[in-house]
């Protein structure tokens, strides 16, 4: 998980989409979907999509991280909020690419 974000904080938003995925995997295995570690992982994953311009998967991922979070540490939690607030950029990326 952490080579993925060390990827992605050098621009090597691929690269660290396949670490993410493959973490993932091994996540999923480990300790079941419904998990806030398969969350964090799924949050890292779609900001590598959002930044390689892959906003249909990163809102994916987003999403299903989202509800994770929800589900495991709140609604009212920091995670919640962080993920809302990639969602939200990624809604202003997609208007500044229609203008």
């Amino acid at each position: 998980e952490k080579l993925g974000s060390v990827l992605s904080s050098l621009h090597q938003y691929s690269d660290a989409a396949k670490i993410y995925q493959s973490c993932l995997s091994i996540y999923e295995k480990e300790f079941g979907k419904e998990n806030v570690h398969c969350a964090d992982v799924l949050a890292g994953l779609g900001a590598a999509c959002s930044q390689e311009g892959n906003y249909d998967s990163a809102l994916t991922h987003f999403q299903t991280s989202l509800q994770i979070y929800k589900n495991d540490v709140g609604a009212e939690s920091e995670e919640v909020a962080k993920v809302l607030l990639h969602i939200g950029a990624i809604h202003d990326k997609r208007m500044e690419n229609d203008e």
